[in-house]
């Protein structure tokens, strides 16, 4: 056989986990047609992976793709069969490192072979912190977190697939940020689909922005100082869905910040733009909310683009949940109050479904302090601003057992599950339907970043960061995702 071979790699500063593509070139140089598998679906070569760090060697080969089996490729004479793969299912790094890799195409029964020179990849650490969940259920989850392993920290986003087979997918590093950035992602408006993302944190009273085009890996970065003390995002980001023609969707941002004058908290609305070259902001209006700065508040759009924002305040026992619209101008906004609770706040969460009704859960302390009970309470905001609660439970837990951490999350059906920290050490979950789940083993004592959401619309599945880098999707039982079944 008269074959030439050509291996290239797109990246090769690489992430642990982060993929990337790569191409193969197949030159025929003989005077007859060859016959070979296709490379893309499990054919040659075999790569040779090696570990520089500590001398292991490891040999691969293409993961077949689901449903395909390899399949004779000609290449007449002087021609040259070129295939695109994506370098994990070539290797999945298991560990930060230097690796070199090579292609080893094996012919004459395995007597002869050719081999490419090999190409240095560097594989760097990551070690998550600050890890934000864009939504709480469907086919594709996206997160943004720091990664303090790199210096100075990286601000990443990664994408899970909670699906059959799924998992954690791809890691692409965004910008640099420090260790105590907490970084926060944009979602479109209600059952829109959108281009790009857009990526926002504070770091000593500056607003750091992100407009990312994933198609491009092109990252459009800017920046501005708030005026405000104390200035907090409130989550999600807003951008605008897709266009015809609009390359980069404008997006937006919400602030909270101490007012000048008692008697109230600011809220900041500013735009987000980017060209093909930067990224830049500006403020769209100012109001003062009236009372004690909320204990915890969510932006969400409707599908009619019109943006809103609901929010918890606390003040002697009492919890309000109110609802305003963005500001625009400077003006004064009237809330609208929708419910009233006694009782401490502990959490609260909400989903936005396709109806656009916001379907919300708040998890409190109620009664006197020596006989207390954690409540779980939903309520359904609809898209006429009219509130009703529809779910009440009391979740098994001593009055005197300490909260280190709560996430609240709700199903599209309006059910909630909480995740929880006792004792500062014990991750539980409480589920709707009941029941009080321990966190399997290790993740049940981590203190990594851990966050759950719903698989199938019921089902709670957990993403976890890992010690050893990246996350892995774990169901309650500790097991991975499902197979994914032809």
């Amino acid at each position: 056989m008269s074959l030439e071979i050509s291996f290239t790699i797109q990246k090769m500063d690489l992430l642990l986990g982060e993929d990337t593509n790569c191409r193969l070139l197949l030159k025929n140089q003989s005077q007859e047609t060859l016959m070979i598998d296709d490379p893309k679906y499990g054919g040659m070569p075999f790569y040779r992976v090696v570990n520089l760090d500590t001398g292991a060697e490891m040999l691969r080969k293409t993961e077949p793709v689901t449903g395909k089996v390899p399949f004779p490729v000609e290449i007449p004479p002087g021609e040259i069969h070129e295939a695109w793969m994506s370098l994990q299912r070539i290797i999945n790094w298991p560990s930060p490192g230097k690796y070199t890799i090579s292609a080893v195409y094996l012919y004459d029964t395995g007597k002869e072979k050719i081999e490419t020179k090999p190409i240095l990849v560097s594989v760097r650490a990551v070690a998550v912190r600050n890890l934000f969940l864009d939504f709480a259920h469907g086919d594709a989850v996206n997160g943004v977190f720091i990664n303090s392993a790199a210096d100075p920290p990286d601000v990443v986003m990664a994408r899970f697939a909670i699906i059959d087979g799924g998992g954690m997918k791809t890691i692409e590093q965004l910008g640099k940020g420090t260790i105590l950035s907490h970084p926060i992602k944009s979602i479109p408006p209600n059952t829109q689909g959108h281009s790009g993302e857009w990526v926002a944190w504070i770091d000593a009273n500056i607003l750091h922005f992100i407009n990312w085009d994933k198609n491009k890996s092109i990252a459009l970065a800017g920046k501005i100082k708030i005026t405000g003390t104390n200035p907090d995002i409130i989550s999600p980001l807003y951008i605008d869905p897709t266009a015809p023609g609009v390359e980069h969707g404008n997006g937006g941002v919400l602030l909270w910040s101490d007012a000048d004058t008692s008697g109230g908290t600011a809220l900041t609305a500013i735009k987000l733009t980017a060209s093909n070259k930067n990224a830049k902001s500006q403020v769209e209006g100012n109001s003062i909310v009236r009372g004690p700065r909320p204990v915890w508040s969510m932006s969400y759009v409707r599908s009619d683009c019109s943006r809103h924002l609901v929010y918890l305040q606390s003040q002697e026992d009492k919890l309000t949940l109110a609802s305003v619209p963005w500001p625009s101008g400077r003006s004064a906004i009237q809330s609208l109050p929708l419910q009233e609770w006694s009782g401490d706040f502990v959490a609260a969460g909400a989903t936005l479904t396709s109806d656009d009704a916001l379907r919300g859960a708040v998890l409190i302390w109620t009664g006197k302090s020596d006989s207390r009970k954690l409540e779980l309470i939903g309520w359904i905001l609809d898209n006429k601003g009219e509130l009703k609660e529809h779910y009440r439970e009391t979740i098994p837990l001593s009055s005197s057992t300490p909260i280190s951490d709560a996430v609240v999350k709700v199903r599209i059906t309006g059910l909630p599950a909480v995740l929880l920290r006792r004792l500062e050490t014990e991750w539980v979950i409480f589920d709707a339907f009941g029941k009080m789940m321990d966190i399997p083993a290790p993740y049940n004592n981590t203190m990594l970043p851990i966050d759950f959401v719903f698989f199938g619309l019921q089902e709670v599945v957990l993403i976890c960061a890992e010690l050893t880098g990246g996350f892995s999707v774990k169901r309650m039982d500790g097991s991975d995702l499902p197979p994914y079944l032809k």
